[in-house]
């Protein structure tokens, strides 16, 4: 077998990627990786070739998933803070440690710091502890520095995050990263600095040269974009981006580039290369030297994971491919996959790697036809000098490649597509490297003598506002992006399995072949599940904070928005949580958006869901006090050509089949005016053959006496809790009327008399099953049309055995 690393590597990685993806008991894949290895085994004594190669991987395969699985459930045990001094009962709490990373706001309303935990002062009592936690500190009256001792007093509670299927997992990138907890702390005076110099002397060293770096580039460059751009290229200092140059740049596919990673890294290994060419005419010298200069680059721009990752990736590979005596880039990327992996099992969830890795997998399985292409190049356009057309062709080509051939994991995890990326790369990767060479010669110069440092800085600039100049552009184009809808998981395991099929040295034929008979397989699985799935109604309440989202999914596979959540100044829940839920399920339309009122924590998210997603209509309350508020949203909907329906008490929404949506309220009273908002949400029952749930908005005692009067009418099986749960709109005599089997909280604990537990103990007595979405994450309850079943996206560590 050929490249006996790459196939092992493929196998081992593929265990721990299938790992992430199904549930599959960890007994079950020590007992299977324990059987085919010794098969395997037994078939090398008895010289069966093929089968012992196919036992081998196979092992390989269920090995990896099995050390995923063990590496996940030790990163998620929690550490002495978060097991000992956490709760819903938010009590102030003294932290004594030192400050390990400091990332100030951009305005200086608000700093934010990772602490390493000793001490604490808890009650009135003294305990040492240890534990990291990620502090927020409003209104500080003090700059912090890395290595600081402090005193920290504040209110300490578990980090959540927002746990929802499709969507990004902040919760667990955090726990990963060893941050179990956080920590608000308000105004001067909360934090004290009692010392410095906890830092280690390298770590003092690199913010020394941090900072000397940032004041050199700061005192070269004019103006302020330009500054922070060649900052963030050259230091990953990213915090004086505008957020209208980001979005260029995101809108044109070349995020990556101020995003430091392995393109930065590769860049910086090419410029150094080309640099020392003339002077070091021996490759394996020159290579080592780029190496060293690579690994000080990840040193000073702070030596962040993705950076350090990328710097590890790129030096197994060049050392296994340098050492090696057929100069294999495969089985060089092999090894150093193995390595990252061996290291940090679950990194292979992490959206970094992923989008590096398959990068240079790219490369390196299209590597051929570099070659073919430099030479075409070369014929059709003799005027440039050959080291410079051959650099540019490959760096124009491999931009090409990656751009087209990434498309499908990007759109699954950002569900963002540049079409302009072909040509705004082209464009912007050979100025991002000018301006990182004449970045690096500004710092060099600068350390020296600063005056002179300035004529760099002034090419670095110029340099710079090209980039700017052609991402703007290229924004400007109509469609220079799309969100696009994830693809299935088996599009990409396709993608996959045609690169493997790239370097597989088989003949032409039999690669077409076993690519038909894959995508046959692939696409005959996926329709017969499609077809087998059972109809069933499903309900998908949102884990959204304190707010509201519910999604609605009937058999006939209609589907309605009922609530858009929150929208602040530095968060949209349609742009951050609704509309990736719904791009994950492959869902670009929603065939009705139903407002309950208009209260911000129902409707934030729904400008953002109705520019981007195609509504079939939107249903508000047919009050007039509330479609005044509603204002805004009736401009866009016009704007947009969405149908706007208003609806009272005893409408019905649907009604075909066994699937039936009544509308319940508000009361006819609440025309009147004389309601408050939260009395006006619209209320429905859901009926899908023997089985019903009632959504209840924000409706509080008012709205509930009028619900009362209808009586046995009520009952349903499941019952979203009025207005989060709160004591404001609990009704004893309501709840027995419905007569739940399950209540849904849609809420979290924001302040101590909101306590969550306190909420959920008022219906569990009344009610078989309580749950909240702060606990548990996304609430899924599906109905066959006989009875619900109850899933969620939280699920706490269990034992493995």
């Amino acid at each position: 077998m050929r490249r006996p690393l790459v196939w092992f590597a493929v196998a081992l990685v593929g265990g721990a990627a299938c790992a992430t993806i199904f549930e599959v008991p960890f007994r079950f894949l020590i007992a299977a990786f324990v059987c085919t290895w010794l098969l395997g085994v037994l078939s090398i004594i008895l010289k069966k070739r093929l089968p012992a190669t196919g036992l081998v991987l196979m092992s390989s395969f269920f090995l990896g998933a099995s050390i995923y699985l063990l590496d996940a459930y030790v990163s998620e045990i929690p550490d002495s803070l978060a097991q000992h001094y956490t709760g819903d009962a938010q009590r102030p709490v003294k932290l004594f440690g030192a400050v390990a990373k400091v990332n100030p706001a951009a305005e200086g309303e608000r700093i934010g710091f990772t602490l390493d935990a000793e001490a604490i002062e808890w009650n009135g009592a003294y305990a040492p502890t240890e534990g990291r936690t990620q502090v927020n500190w409003h209104e500080p009256d003090l700059s912090l520095q890395p290595g600081d001792s402090v005193e920290v007093t504040g209110t300490l509670r578990d980090l959540k995050g927002y746990k929802n299927p499709g969507t990004f997992d902040y919760e667990r990138y955090m726990h990963r990263r060893g941050i179990f907890t956080r920590m608000s702390v308000q105004g001067p005076g909360s934090v004290t600095v009692r010392g410095s110099g906890a830092l280690s002397w390298l770590a003092s060293l690199q913010q020394a040269i941090r900072s000397r770096g940032l004041e050199v580039l700061s005192r070269s460059t004019r103006t302020k974009d330009a500054r922070a751009f060649v900052s963030a290229l050259v230091l990953g200092e990213r915090t004086s981006l505008s957020d209208e140059m980001e979005d260029w740049f995101k809108r044109t596919g070349t995020f990556h580039i101020i995003a430091i990673s392995g393109m930065n890294v590769g860049l910086v290994y090419l410029i150094v290369s080309l640099a020392l060419t003339p002077l070091l005419p021996r490759t394996r010298l020159r290579v080592a030297v780029s190496i060293l200069v690579v690994w000080l680059y990840a040193f000073i721009t702070g030596g962040d994971v993705p950076v350090v990752r990328a710097s590890l990736m790129l030096t197994l590979v060049l050392t296994g491919y340098y050492l090696s005596r057929e100069g294999d880039f495969l089985t060089a990327i092999a090894f150093a996959t193995l390595v990252v992996v061996g290291l940090d099992p679950v990194v292979i969830e992490d959206i970094g790697f992923q989008l590096s890795f398959f990068a240079v997998v790219l490369l390196a399985t299209f590597e051929p036809f570099f070659e073919w292409w430099n030479s075409f190049v070369q014929q059709k356009v003799k005027r440039i000098p050959r080291p410079i057309a051959r650099e540019l062709s490959l760096t124009l080509f491999a931009s090409f490649l990656v751009g087209v051939g990434m498309s499908p994991l990007v759109a699954y995890h950002f569900n963002l597509v540049s079409l302009v990326f072909p040509i705004a790369n082209m464009i912007v990767i050979p100025l991002a490297s000018l301006v990182l060479a004449a970045g690096f010669a500004c710092l060099i110069v600068g350390f020296i003598w600063l005056k002179a440092a300035v004529v760099f800085g002034l090419v670095a600039e110029a340099f710079s506002w090209m980039i700017f100049a052609t991402v703007k552009l290229c924004s400007m184009v109509p469609m220079n992006s799309v969100h696009a809808c994830s693809p299935p998981l088996w599009v990409l395991g396709l993608e996959m399995a045609a690169i493997v099929l790239v370097w597989w040295r088989i003949s032409r034929g039999r690669k077409l072949a076993v690519f038909a008979a894959l995508s046959v397989l692939m696409l005959t699985t996926a329709f017969v599940d499609n077809r087998l799935e059972r109809p069933i109604l499903r309900a998908t309440f949102l884990d959204i904070g304190d707010a509201d989202s519910c999604f609605l999914e009937f058999p006939n596979g209609d589907t309605m928005l009922v609530d858009a959540g929150f929208s602040t100044r530095g968060f949209d829940c349609g742009e951050m949580v609704i509309a990736p839920f719904l791009w994950k399920k492959g869902l670009k339309r929603v065939d009705t958006l139903l407002l309950t009122h208009p209260d911000n924590d129902h409707t934030g998210g729904a400008p953002f869901l109705m520019n981007n997603l195609k509504i079939g209509r939107l249903v508000l309350a047919d009050i007039s006090q509330t479609m005044a508020e509603f204002s805004d949203i009736l401009v866009l909907a016009d704007e947009r050509r969405v149908s706007v329906h208003t609806v009272r008490a005893g409408a019905v929404l649907q009604d075909e089949k066994d699937i039936r949506v009544e509308v319940l309220g508000p009361p006819p009273e609440a025309a009147n005016g004389r309601f408050r908002s939260n009395d006006t949400s619209i209320v429905l029952r859901i009926v899908y053959g023997q089985t019903s749930m009632l959504l209840t908005g924000d409706a509080e005692r008012k709205a509930l006496r009028f619900l009362c009067g209808l009586g046995p009418d009520l009952g349903s099986h499941v019952l979203k809790a009025p207005h989060h749960g709160l004591v404001s709109s609990f009704s004893k005599k309501f709840v027995e009327f419905v007569q739940p089997e399950f209540v849904v909280i849609s809420g979290r604990t924001q302040r101590e008399r909101w306590n969550m537990r306190e909420r959920l103990s008022r219906y569990a007595s009344m009610c078989d099953v309580a749950v909240s979405t702060q606990y548990e994450g996304a609430v899924i309850l599906e109905s066959d049309g006989h009875s619900f079943r109850l899933k969620t996206a939280r699920r706490e560590p269990s034992p493995l055995l």
